[in-house]
Protein backbone atom coordinates (compact mmCIF):
# COMPACT_ATOMS: atom_id res chain seq x y z
CA UNK A 1 0.00 0.00 0.00
CA UNK A 2 2.09 2.86 -1.36
CA UNK A 3 0.32 6.27 -1.34
CA UNK A 4 0.11 8.32 -4.49
CA UNK A 5 3.30 10.29 -5.13
CA UNK A 6 5.35 8.06 -2.80
CA UNK A 7 7.81 5.27 -3.56
CA UNK A 8 8.66 2.05 -1.77
CA UNK A 9 12.36 1.78 -0.88
CA UNK A 10 13.50 -1.64 -2.13
CA UNK A 11 17.30 -1.50 -2.13
CA UNK A 12 20.43 0.42 -1.09
CA UNK A 13 23.65 0.21 -3.10
CA UNK A 14 27.22 1.39 -2.52
CA UNK A 15 29.55 2.43 -5.33
CA UNK A 16 32.95 4.10 -5.40
CA UNK A 17 34.95 6.13 -7.89
CA UNK A 18 38.19 4.47 -6.71
CA UNK A 19 37.48 0.80 -7.45
CA UNK A 20 41.18 0.08 -8.13
CA UNK A 21 42.30 1.00 -4.59
CA UNK A 22 42.97 -2.29 -2.79
CA UNK A 23 43.02 -0.82 0.73
CA UNK A 24 39.85 1.17 0.21
CA UNK A 25 38.11 -1.82 -1.38
CA UNK A 26 38.69 -3.73 1.85
CA UNK A 27 37.08 -0.90 3.80
CA UNK A 28 34.21 -0.72 1.32
CA UNK A 29 33.69 -4.50 1.43
CA UNK A 30 33.33 -4.41 5.22
CA UNK A 31 31.09 -1.36 4.95
CA UNK A 32 28.90 -3.15 2.40
CA UNK A 33 28.55 -6.17 4.75
CA UNK A 34 27.60 -3.92 7.67
CA UNK A 35 25.77 -1.21 5.77
CA UNK A 36 22.60 -1.78 7.80
CA UNK A 37 24.53 -0.32 10.77
CA UNK A 38 25.16 2.95 8.98
CA UNK A 39 22.35 3.25 6.44
CA UNK A 40 19.41 3.48 8.80
CA UNK A 41 17.04 4.20 5.93
CA UNK A 42 16.76 0.56 4.91
CA UNK A 43 14.03 -1.31 3.02
CA UNK A 44 11.60 -3.87 4.41
CA UNK A 45 12.97 -7.25 5.32
CA UNK A 46 13.50 -9.58 2.39
CA UNK A 47 13.48 -13.25 3.41
CA UNK A 48 14.96 -15.90 1.14
CA UNK A 49 12.21 -17.63 -0.90
CA UNK A 50 9.45 -15.85 1.08
CA UNK A 51 10.43 -12.40 -0.15
CA UNK A 52 9.01 -9.43 1.75
CA UNK A 53 6.73 -11.63 3.83
CA UNK A 54 6.25 -9.15 6.69
CA UNK A 55 5.32 -6.35 4.30
CA UNK A 56 2.85 -8.64 2.53
CA UNK A 57 1.23 -9.64 5.82
CA UNK A 58 0.87 -5.97 6.79
CA UNK A 59 -0.74 -5.09 3.45
CA UNK A 60 -3.04 -8.12 3.42
CA UNK A 61 -4.58 -7.19 6.75
CA UNK A 62 -4.86 -3.49 5.93
CA UNK A 63 -8.12 -2.10 4.59
CA UNK A 64 -7.97 0.65 1.94
CA UNK A 65 -11.68 1.40 1.91
CA UNK A 66 -12.17 1.51 5.68
CA UNK A 67 -8.76 2.36 7.24
CA UNK A 68 -10.39 2.96 10.62
CA UNK A 69 -10.88 -0.82 10.90
CA UNK A 70 -7.13 -1.32 10.86
CA UNK A 71 -7.01 -0.27 14.50
CA UNK A 72 -10.46 -1.29 15.74
CA UNK A 73 -10.50 -4.79 14.27
CA UNK A 74 -8.51 -7.01 16.65
CA UNK A 75 -7.51 -9.57 13.98
CA UNK A 76 -6.25 -6.89 11.59
CA UNK A 77 -4.40 -5.10 14.37
CA UNK A 78 -2.79 -8.35 15.58
CA UNK A 79 -1.28 -9.22 12.19
CA UNK A 80 -0.38 -5.64 11.27
CA UNK A 81 1.66 -5.32 14.47
CA UNK A 82 3.59 -8.46 13.53
CA UNK A 83 4.08 -7.31 9.98
CA UNK A 84 6.00 -4.31 8.63
CA UNK A 85 4.58 -1.09 7.35
CA UNK A 86 6.00 -0.13 3.92
CA UNK A 87 9.28 1.81 4.13
CA UNK A 88 8.71 4.82 1.91
CA UNK A 89 11.51 6.80 0.31
CA UNK A 90 12.52 9.73 2.53
CA UNK A 91 15.22 12.15 1.34
CA UNK A 92 15.84 13.39 4.91
CA UNK A 93 16.67 9.84 5.97
CA UNK A 94 18.98 9.49 2.96
CA UNK A 95 20.91 12.60 4.06
CA UNK A 96 21.23 11.14 7.58
CA UNK A 97 22.60 7.91 6.10
CA UNK A 98 25.14 9.93 4.12
CA UNK A 99 26.34 11.52 7.37
CA UNK A 100 26.62 8.09 9.00
CA UNK A 101 28.66 6.76 6.08
CA UNK A 102 30.90 9.80 6.14
CA UNK A 103 31.50 9.41 9.89
CA UNK A 104 32.42 5.76 9.41
CA UNK A 105 34.92 6.55 6.66
CA UNK A 106 36.30 9.39 8.79
CA UNK A 107 37.02 6.81 11.51
CA UNK A 108 38.98 4.84 8.89
CA UNK A 109 41.26 7.77 8.03
CA UNK A 110 39.34 9.16 5.04
CA UNK A 111 38.93 12.67 6.42
CA UNK A 112 38.03 14.34 3.10
CA UNK A 113 35.71 11.77 1.58
CA UNK A 114 32.67 12.88 -0.41
CA UNK A 115 29.33 11.06 -0.56
CA UNK A 116 26.45 11.72 -2.97
CA UNK A 117 23.42 9.69 -3.91
CA UNK A 118 21.19 8.92 -6.86
CA UNK A 119 17.67 7.51 -6.89
CA UNK A 120 16.34 5.21 -9.59
CA UNK A 121 12.55 5.04 -9.85
CA UNK A 122 10.60 2.20 -11.39
CA UNK A 123 6.84 2.11 -11.08
CA UNK A 124 6.20 2.62 -7.35
CA UNK A 125 9.63 1.43 -6.24
CA UNK A 126 12.94 3.22 -5.64
CA UNK A 127 16.58 2.10 -5.46
CA UNK A 128 19.09 4.41 -3.74
CA UNK A 129 22.75 4.31 -4.77
CA UNK A 130 25.34 6.00 -2.54
CA UNK A 131 28.42 7.15 -4.47
CA UNK A 132 31.62 7.38 -2.40
CA UNK A 133 34.63 9.44 -3.44
CA UNK A 134 37.28 8.52 -0.82
CA UNK A 135 39.95 11.02 -1.90
CA UNK A 136 43.27 10.69 -0.08
CA UNK A 137 43.39 8.82 3.25
CA UNK A 138 45.60 10.09 6.05
CA UNK A 139 48.45 7.61 6.51
CA UNK A 140 50.44 6.90 9.66
CA UNK A 141 53.88 8.48 9.50
CA UNK A 142 55.29 8.34 13.02
CA UNK A 143 54.41 7.23 16.55
CA UNK A 144 55.61 9.03 19.67
CA UNK A 145 54.98 7.83 23.22
CA UNK A 146 55.61 9.73 26.45
CA UNK A 147 54.64 8.79 30.00
CA UNK A 148 54.66 11.03 33.06
CA UNK A 149 56.39 8.30 35.05
CA UNK A 150 60.00 7.70 33.97
CA UNK A 151 59.89 3.96 34.71
CA UNK A 152 56.68 3.46 32.71
CA UNK A 153 58.03 5.66 29.93
CA UNK A 154 61.14 3.46 29.57
CA UNK A 155 59.10 0.25 29.68
CA UNK A 156 56.56 1.31 27.05
CA UNK A 157 59.13 2.78 24.67
CA UNK A 158 61.12 -0.45 24.85
CA UNK A 159 57.92 -2.23 23.68
CA UNK A 160 57.05 0.33 21.01
CA UNK A 161 58.21 -2.06 18.28
CA UNK A 162 55.06 -4.07 19.01
CA UNK A 163 52.77 -1.13 18.31
CA UNK A 164 49.75 -1.77 16.12
CA UNK A 165 50.30 1.51 14.26
CA UNK A 166 52.04 0.56 11.01
CA UNK A 167 53.71 3.25 8.96
CA UNK A 168 51.97 3.84 5.64
CA UNK A 169 48.60 2.43 6.76
CA UNK A 170 45.48 4.63 7.11
CA UNK A 171 44.78 5.80 10.63
CA UNK A 172 41.89 3.81 12.10
CA UNK A 173 39.82 4.34 15.26
CA UNK A 174 39.66 0.56 15.78
CA UNK A 175 43.47 0.41 15.80
CA UNK A 176 43.55 3.21 18.36
CA UNK A 177 41.25 1.17 20.62
CA UNK A 178 43.34 -1.98 20.11
CA UNK A 179 46.57 -0.06 20.83
CA UNK A 180 45.08 1.32 24.02
CA UNK A 181 44.31 -2.24 25.13
CA UNK A 182 47.80 -3.41 24.14
CA UNK A 183 49.52 -0.73 26.23
CA UNK A 184 47.23 -1.48 29.16
CA UNK A 185 48.06 -5.19 28.97
CA UNK A 186 51.80 -4.48 28.79
CA UNK A 187 51.64 -2.53 32.06
CA UNK A 188 49.22 -4.90 33.79
CA UNK A 189 51.53 -7.79 32.94
CA UNK A 190 54.45 -5.92 34.54
CA UNK A 191 52.88 -5.50 37.96
CA UNK A 192 50.87 -2.30 37.46
CA UNK A 193 47.64 -3.72 38.87
CA UNK A 194 45.84 -0.38 39.28
CA UNK A 195 46.57 0.91 35.79
CA UNK A 196 43.62 1.32 33.42
CA UNK A 197 43.18 2.35 29.80
CA UNK A 198 41.56 5.64 30.83
CA UNK A 199 45.04 6.95 31.66
CA UNK A 200 46.07 6.75 27.98
CA UNK A 201 45.42 9.64 25.57
CA UNK A 202 45.96 9.83 21.81
CA UNK A 203 46.61 12.99 19.82
CA UNK A 204 46.62 12.90 16.01
CA UNK A 205 48.83 15.54 14.42
CA UNK A 206 47.85 15.76 10.74
CA UNK A 207 49.85 17.13 7.83
CA UNK A 208 47.31 18.51 5.34
CA UNK A 209 49.79 18.75 2.45
CA UNK A 210 51.26 15.23 2.79
CA UNK A 211 48.07 13.61 4.14
CA UNK A 212 50.01 11.99 6.97
CA UNK A 213 49.40 11.58 10.68
CA UNK A 214 51.81 11.62 13.60
CA UNK A 215 50.36 9.68 16.52
CA UNK A 216 51.31 11.11 19.92
CA UNK A 217 50.51 8.80 22.84
CA UNK A 218 50.60 10.14 26.40
CA UNK A 219 50.32 8.04 29.56
CA UNK A 220 49.34 9.88 32.72
CA UNK A 221 50.19 9.19 36.35
CA UNK A 222 47.62 7.86 38.80
CA UNK A 223 47.17 11.35 40.19
CA UNK A 224 48.97 14.69 39.99
CA UNK A 225 51.43 13.77 42.72
CA UNK A 226 50.97 9.99 42.76
CA UNK A 227 52.59 7.46 40.49
CA UNK A 228 51.58 3.88 39.75
CA UNK A 229 53.40 1.26 41.81
CA UNK A 230 54.21 -2.31 40.88
CA UNK A 231 52.28 -4.80 42.97
CA UNK A 232 53.49 -8.20 44.13
CA UNK A 233 51.44 -11.19 45.29
CA UNK A 234 51.77 -11.59 49.06
CA UNK A 235 49.12 -14.24 49.84
CA UNK A 236 46.87 -16.59 47.88
CA UNK A 237 43.66 -17.86 49.48
CA UNK A 238 41.29 -20.36 47.89
CA UNK A 239 37.77 -20.64 49.31
CA UNK A 240 35.46 -23.55 48.43
CA UNK A 241 31.79 -22.58 48.50
CA UNK A 242 29.86 -25.82 49.03
CA UNK A 243 26.16 -26.49 49.34
CA UNK A 244 24.62 -26.54 52.81
CA UNK A 245 24.63 -30.35 52.99
CA UNK A 246 28.39 -30.74 52.55
CA UNK A 247 29.58 -27.51 54.17
CA UNK A 248 31.37 -27.79 57.49
CA UNK A 249 33.82 -25.71 59.46
CA UNK A 250 37.39 -26.72 58.75
CA UNK A 251 40.79 -25.27 59.59
CA UNK A 252 42.72 -23.74 56.65
CA UNK A 253 45.35 -25.93 55.00
CA UNK A 254 48.66 -24.49 53.80
CA UNK A 255 50.00 -26.22 50.68
CA UNK A 256 52.57 -25.01 48.12
CA UNK A 257 52.35 -21.38 49.26
CA UNK A 258 48.55 -21.43 48.95
CA UNK A 259 46.06 -21.31 51.80
CA UNK A 260 43.10 -23.64 51.14
CA UNK A 261 39.76 -23.16 52.87
CA UNK A 262 38.09 -26.46 51.90
CA UNK A 263 35.00 -26.01 54.11
CA UNK A 264 34.35 -29.74 53.98
CA UNK A 265 35.00 -30.33 50.27
CA UNK A 266 37.12 -33.51 49.90
CA UNK A 267 39.83 -32.92 47.29
CA UNK A 268 43.58 -33.33 46.99
CA UNK A 269 45.06 -29.80 47.17
CA UNK A 270 47.83 -30.74 44.72
CA UNK A 271 45.24 -31.09 41.92
CA UNK A 272 44.18 -27.47 42.36
CA UNK A 273 47.64 -26.07 43.12
CA UNK A 274 49.02 -27.37 39.81
CA UNK A 275 46.52 -25.19 37.96
CA UNK A 276 47.17 -21.97 39.89
CA UNK A 277 49.70 -20.03 37.83
CA UNK A 278 49.48 -17.06 40.22
CA UNK A 279 52.51 -17.39 42.52
CA UNK A 280 53.36 -15.82 45.84
CA UNK A 281 56.26 -13.39 45.50
CA UNK A 282 55.69 -12.76 41.79
CA UNK A 283 54.61 -9.38 40.50
CA UNK A 284 50.99 -9.11 39.40
CA UNK A 285 50.45 -10.33 35.84
CA UNK A 286 47.12 -10.11 34.07
CA UNK A 287 48.18 -13.06 31.92
CA UNK A 288 48.53 -15.36 34.94
CA UNK A 289 45.12 -14.28 36.22
CA UNK A 290 43.57 -15.24 32.88
CA UNK A 291 45.54 -18.51 32.70
CA UNK A 292 44.44 -19.51 36.19
CA UNK A 293 40.82 -18.76 35.40
CA UNK A 294 40.99 -20.72 32.13
CA UNK A 295 42.57 -23.78 33.79
CA UNK A 296 40.12 -23.87 36.69
CA UNK A 297 37.21 -23.49 34.26
CA UNK A 298 38.16 -26.88 32.79
CA UNK A 299 37.16 -28.60 36.05
CA UNK A 300 33.56 -29.86 35.92
CA UNK A 301 33.47 -29.93 39.72
CA UNK A 302 33.15 -26.12 39.71
CA UNK A 303 30.19 -24.20 38.37
CA UNK A 304 31.42 -20.72 39.29
CA UNK A 305 34.91 -19.24 39.64
CA UNK A 306 35.79 -15.77 40.88
CA UNK A 307 39.28 -14.30 41.29
CA UNK A 308 39.77 -11.00 43.09
CA UNK A 309 42.75 -9.00 44.34
CA UNK A 310 42.93 -6.85 47.44
CA UNK A 311 45.61 -4.59 48.84
CA UNK A 312 47.61 -6.31 51.54
CA UNK A 313 46.82 -4.63 54.89
CA UNK A 314 50.45 -4.72 56.03
CA UNK A 315 51.75 -3.42 52.67
CA UNK A 316 48.97 -1.62 50.82
CA UNK A 317 51.40 0.20 48.53
CA UNK A 318 53.19 -2.77 46.97
CA UNK A 319 51.32 -5.87 48.12
CA UNK A 320 48.28 -7.75 46.84
CA UNK A 321 46.29 -10.65 48.24
CA UNK A 322 44.67 -12.97 45.70
CA UNK A 323 41.32 -14.49 46.67
CA UNK A 324 39.98 -17.35 44.55
CA UNK A 325 36.39 -18.43 45.20
CA UNK A 326 35.34 -21.82 43.83
CA UNK A 327 31.61 -22.57 43.83
CA UNK A 328 31.38 -26.36 43.75
CA UNK A 329 29.01 -28.32 41.57
CA UNK A 330 26.82 -31.24 42.62
CA UNK A 331 29.08 -34.25 43.10
CA UNK A 332 26.58 -36.80 41.79
CA UNK A 333 23.89 -36.74 39.13
CA UNK A 334 21.55 -39.26 37.54
CA UNK A 335 19.63 -38.90 34.29
CA UNK A 336 17.10 -41.15 32.58
CA UNK A 337 15.89 -40.59 29.01
CA UNK A 338 13.07 -42.80 27.70
CA UNK A 339 12.58 -42.62 23.94
CA UNK A 340 10.25 -43.76 21.19
CA UNK A 341 11.64 -44.62 17.78
CA UNK A 342 10.24 -44.23 14.28
CA UNK A 343 12.77 -44.38 11.49
CA UNK A 344 12.72 -44.71 7.72
CA UNK A 345 16.20 -46.21 7.83
CA UNK A 346 16.19 -49.94 7.29
CA UNK A 347 18.41 -51.30 10.08
CA UNK A 348 16.79 -54.72 10.48
CA UNK A 349 16.40 -56.31 7.05
CA UNK A 350 18.20 -55.67 3.80
CA UNK A 351 14.85 -55.40 2.04
CA UNK A 352 13.01 -52.15 2.51
CA UNK A 353 9.50 -53.18 3.56
CA UNK A 354 8.56 -50.27 5.75
CA UNK A 355 9.44 -48.05 8.68
CA UNK A 356 11.11 -49.16 11.89
CA UNK A 357 9.43 -48.64 15.26
CA UNK A 358 10.62 -49.20 18.78
CA UNK A 359 11.42 -47.94 22.24
CA UNK A 360 14.69 -47.09 23.98
CA UNK A 361 15.95 -45.94 27.33
CA UNK A 362 19.20 -44.29 28.38
CA UNK A 363 20.43 -44.00 31.97
CA UNK A 364 23.56 -42.19 33.15
CA UNK A 365 25.09 -41.85 36.59
CA UNK A 366 27.96 -39.41 37.09
CA UNK A 367 30.22 -38.77 40.05
CA UNK A 368 32.49 -35.76 40.09
CA UNK A 369 35.56 -36.05 42.29
CA UNK A 370 35.21 -39.79 42.94
CA UNK A 371 38.79 -40.32 44.15
CA UNK A 372 39.21 -36.76 45.44
CA UNK A 373 41.36 -35.74 42.48
CA UNK A 374 38.64 -33.92 40.47
CA UNK A 375 37.97 -37.02 38.36
CA UNK A 376 34.68 -37.54 36.61
CA UNK A 377 33.42 -41.13 36.75
CA UNK A 378 30.43 -41.99 34.60
CA UNK A 379 28.39 -45.16 34.15
CA UNK A 380 25.78 -45.33 31.41
CA UNK A 381 23.38 -47.88 30.00
CA UNK A 382 21.45 -47.78 26.74
CA UNK A 383 18.67 -50.23 25.85
CA UNK A 384 17.02 -50.33 22.44
CA UNK A 385 14.22 -52.55 21.14
CA UNK A 386 13.18 -52.08 17.51
CA UNK A 387 11.17 -53.90 14.88
CA UNK A 388 10.10 -53.34 11.30
CA UNK A 389 6.42 -53.44 10.31
CA UNK A 390 5.26 -54.37 6.82
CA UNK A 391 2.06 -55.45 5.06
CA UNK A 392 1.94 -58.89 3.47
CA UNK A 393 1.22 -58.55 -0.25
CA UNK A 394 -0.85 -61.74 -0.36
CA UNK A 395 -2.98 -61.50 2.77
CA UNK A 396 -2.75 -57.72 3.29
CA UNK A 397 -2.10 -58.41 6.96
CA UNK A 398 0.27 -56.28 9.01
CA UNK A 399 3.34 -58.29 9.99
CA UNK A 400 6.70 -57.64 11.60
CA UNK A 401 10.20 -59.04 11.67
CA UNK A 402 11.73 -60.41 14.81
CA UNK A 403 12.74 -57.43 16.92
CA UNK A 404 16.30 -56.14 17.03
CA UNK A 405 17.77 -55.80 20.51
CA UNK A 406 20.67 -53.58 21.42
CA UNK A 407 22.13 -53.21 24.89
CA UNK A 408 25.22 -51.25 25.79
CA UNK A 409 27.05 -50.45 29.01
CA UNK A 410 29.83 -47.94 29.38
CA UNK A 411 32.17 -46.81 32.14
CA UNK A 412 34.47 -43.83 31.76
CA UNK A 413 36.94 -42.13 34.03
CA UNK A 414 38.30 -38.69 33.14
CA UNK A 415 41.29 -37.48 35.16
CA UNK A 416 42.61 -33.88 34.93
CA UNK A 417 46.25 -34.92 34.50
CA UNK A 418 48.57 -36.86 32.20
CA UNK A 419 51.69 -38.78 33.14
CA UNK A 420 52.91 -38.98 29.53
CA UNK A 421 52.12 -35.49 28.20
CA UNK A 422 52.42 -33.51 31.41
CA UNK A 423 55.75 -32.08 30.22
CA UNK A 424 53.83 -29.85 27.77
CA UNK A 425 52.65 -27.81 30.76
CA UNK A 426 56.04 -27.74 32.45
CA UNK A 427 57.14 -24.11 32.69
CA UNK A 428 60.84 -24.95 33.03
CA UNK A 429 60.85 -26.72 29.67
CA UNK A 430 59.95 -23.56 27.80
CA UNK A 431 62.96 -21.64 29.04
CA UNK A 432 64.98 -23.51 26.42
CA UNK A 433 64.66 -24.07 22.69
CA UNK A 434 60.92 -24.78 22.78
CA UNK A 435 60.13 -21.33 24.17
CA UNK A 436 59.15 -19.93 20.79
CA UNK A 437 56.46 -22.57 20.27
CA UNK A 438 54.23 -20.95 22.92
CA UNK A 439 52.80 -24.36 23.76
CA UNK A 440 52.55 -23.59 27.46
CA UNK A 441 50.30 -20.63 26.79
CA UNK A 442 48.22 -22.39 24.15
CA UNK A 443 47.40 -25.53 26.14
CA UNK A 444 44.57 -25.01 28.62
CA UNK A 445 44.39 -28.53 30.04
CA UNK A 446 45.45 -32.14 29.52
CA UNK A 447 43.18 -34.96 30.65
CA UNK A 448 43.46 -38.73 30.73
CA UNK A 449 40.34 -40.64 29.70
CA UNK A 450 39.83 -44.37 30.31
CA UNK A 451 36.73 -45.80 28.63
CA UNK A 452 35.47 -49.39 28.95
CA UNK A 453 32.25 -50.39 27.24
CA UNK A 454 30.27 -53.43 26.17
CA UNK A 455 27.82 -53.68 23.27
CA UNK A 456 25.41 -56.54 22.63
CA UNK A 457 23.32 -56.44 19.47
CA UNK A 458 21.02 -59.07 18.05
CA UNK A 459 18.82 -58.74 14.98
CA UNK A 460 17.55 -61.07 12.24
CA UNK A 461 20.75 -60.56 10.23
CA UNK A 462 23.52 -61.03 12.78
CA UNK A 463 24.60 -61.26 16.40
CA UNK A 464 27.58 -59.34 17.73
CA UNK A 465 29.33 -58.60 21.02
CA UNK A 466 31.91 -55.83 21.26
CA UNK A 467 34.14 -55.06 24.27
CA UNK A 468 36.30 -51.98 23.52
CA UNK A 469 38.80 -50.42 25.92
CA UNK A 470 40.31 -47.01 25.22
CA UNK A 471 43.16 -45.19 26.97
CA UNK A 472 43.11 -41.65 25.70
CA UNK A 473 44.76 -38.27 26.25
CA UNK A 474 42.59 -35.19 25.72
CA UNK A 475 44.41 -31.92 25.01
CA UNK A 476 42.36 -28.73 25.23
CA UNK A 477 43.87 -25.69 23.48
CA UNK A 478 42.49 -22.20 23.04
CA UNK A 479 40.54 -23.07 19.91
CA UNK A 480 40.23 -26.86 19.67
CA UNK A 481 40.30 -30.22 21.41
CA UNK A 482 42.76 -32.96 20.42
CA UNK A 483 42.44 -36.67 21.27
CA UNK A 484 45.43 -39.00 21.37
CA UNK A 485 44.52 -42.69 21.77
CA UNK A 486 47.46 -44.45 23.38
CA UNK A 487 45.70 -47.80 22.86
Amino acid sequence: MVPEGKYLLVKNKLKTSDSGNTIFNQVLSKLDDDKALYIKHKPNRNIFVLGRFHLGMYNFFSSKRKPEKNETNKLRKFFRERGEAPILLDTNEILKSEINLKNYLFSKGYYNCEITHAIKYRKKKAVVTYFIIPNYPYLIDKVNLAADDAEIDELLNSNLDSTLFIKGMPIDVEIITAERNRITNVLRNRGYFEFGKDYIDFELDTNINLHTVTVNISVANKAENERFMRKSIRHIDIYFENDSETYKEQAPVRFKDITFHFNGFPINPDVIAKNITIKEGDIFKLKELENTYAKLSEFPIFKFIDINYYNTPEDSINGLNAMIILKTNYRQSFTIEPQTIMSQLNRIQNINYGNSYGIANSMTWSHRNLFRNAEVFEVSSNTRLETQLYRDTNSSKLKYFNPAIQQSFSMSLSMPRSSLLGFLQNQDLFKGRLKNLYLKDRIKSIKTNIILSFLFEKNPDYLRRILPLTYQYQIQTRTSTWYFNLF
